[in-house]
């Protein structure tokens, strides 16, 4: 082969790889394969959240109505707003249990404490403990598989067990206790705000659950990772 010949060849093989640089720069993350599917079981024993008067034609963000469709959600530090939460009926002091397994059950799921935040904004002058005596914390946990996060899910109005950081057990471990606050605009009586956020896709919440329906430790309330949906606040196929 001839010097410009393989000089031409050389030419097209780096158009050739900028052009799949650019292409893949230019796919949106919803778009991106799919991450492992992990089953979530719920963390407390309580009910799940009441369909009122207030949900009659909410919209999202809702703070009055809990019912996952239209209830708020929150970064809490991470990259993304919750795809989803919900408010679950429960009694304070009530220990708060990691529950995540694969559904491929072959696959090394692990679990590790993201952030402790914060569960209501802080108002001016007030101090962290103040801040925390009218709301509790955020504990986001997120899901693994190997050094890929799948995604996360967020415990809001606890008194956490955990720090942020540390690597813990997938399942049964506690990561904090449901609190009794202060009453106030942000916490308006006992409940455990929960929230589920996938990396890529959305995750989304069982479509089983009736309003107010009494839950149990382990009951399956959603899939984090996975393709099951393409927007947030959807329940599972």
């Amino acid at each position: 082969m001839s010097p410009r010949s393989t000089w031409r060849s050389v030419l097209a093989i780096g158009a050739a790889i900028i052009t799949m640089i650019l292409f893949a720069a230019a796919t949106p993350a919803s778009a991106a394969p799919a991450r492992s599917s992990v089953w979530v079981g719920s963390p407390i024993n309580g009910n799940w959240a009441v369909w009122d008067s207030a949900c009659n034609g909410a919209t999202y963000p809702s703070s009055a109505c809990s019912w996952p469709t239209v209830h708020h959600t929150f970064r809490n530090g991470m990259p993304y707003v919750g795809d989803w939460g919900v408010d679950l009926g429960v009694s304070a002091g009530q220990d708060v249990l990691l529950y995540a397994a694969p559904n491929e059950t072959w696959r090394t799921i692990s679990a590790k404490v993201e952030t402790v935040v914060l569960a209501c904004a802080a108002r001016s002058g007030e101090t962290y403990e103040q801040t925390r005596a009218r709301g509790g914390n955020a504990v986001v946990v997120g899901l693994y598989e190997g050094g890929s996060r799948i995604g996360w899910i967020t415990y809001t109005h606890v008194n956490p067990t955990v720090g942020a950081g540390q690597w813990i057990g997938r399942w049964g471990t506690r990561v904090g206790t449901v609190g009794a606050y202060t009453p106030n605009s942000c916490w308006t009586g006992v409940h455990l705000h929960l929230e589920m956020t996938n990396e890529t896709n959305y995750s989304c919440f069982n479509r089983g659950w009736s309003s107010g329906q009494a839950m149990s430790r382990t009951n399956f309330i959603g899939f984090l990772g996975g393709a099951y949906r393409t927007a947030p606040r959807q329940a599972c196929p």
